[in-house]
């Protein structure tokens, strides 16, 4: 017969993958409270659900208090300038800190570079919309634009299989 656990908080990345055969495995962390059965059981339950509706009203009211600034983050835009290569990738790339560090200064308040949901670096000069997790379901998107240093833009960029014009060869 298989365990059931009552998840006591929010876990993210539950399980990870152990050996070739792919079973994932619990952490072993305080993080869940083995199911006894009979009123220990109930006890558990309710006490993880008045944690949850505790937590719940925490994340309203801290998102009632951080939506002027989400408001805010929705209306900037930034605007990177970048060194680009031919193909329109750049040579370095724009960073969630660099993104935290200018939304920062741009809205008067401190961004931590960890509330930028930035998969991956920004590789390309062009538009992106990067979300900002503030707290809860509060995720407000600032508008990123990046520039090559020569103004070129997404557009004016050559795309990745043009090859640049060559003189014809002398016909035979």
């Amino acid at each position: 017969m298989a365990t059931k656990v009552i998840l006591t908080q929010d876990v993210e990345h539950l399980a990870r993958r152990d050996g070739a055969d792919g079973q994932g495995r619990v952490r072993p962390q305080l993080l869940a409270a083995e199911e006894a059965g009979g009123d220990r059981h109930a006890r558990t339950i309710k006490q993880v659900q008045e944690r949850q509706a505790a937590a719940d009203r925490r994340i309203r009211k801290q998102e009632e208090e951080l939506r002027s600034l989400g408001d805010k983050i929705a209306a900037t835009t930034l605007t990177f300038t970048a060194r680009v290569g031919e193909s329109g990738r750049l040579f370095g790339s724009i960073t969630a800190q660099e993104i935290a560090d200018e939304l920062s200064r741009v809205v008067g308040e401190e961004i931590d570079r960890r509330k930028v949901a930035l998969e991956e670096p920004i590789r390309s000069i062009g538009t992106h919309r990067v979300p900002i997790r503030l707290v809860g379901r509060l995720v407000p998107e600032v508008t990123v634009i990046v520039a090559g240093e020569g103004g070129e833009t997404a557009e004016s960029a050559p795309a990745a299989d043009e090859q640049p014009d060559q003189p014809e060869p002398p016909e035979a």
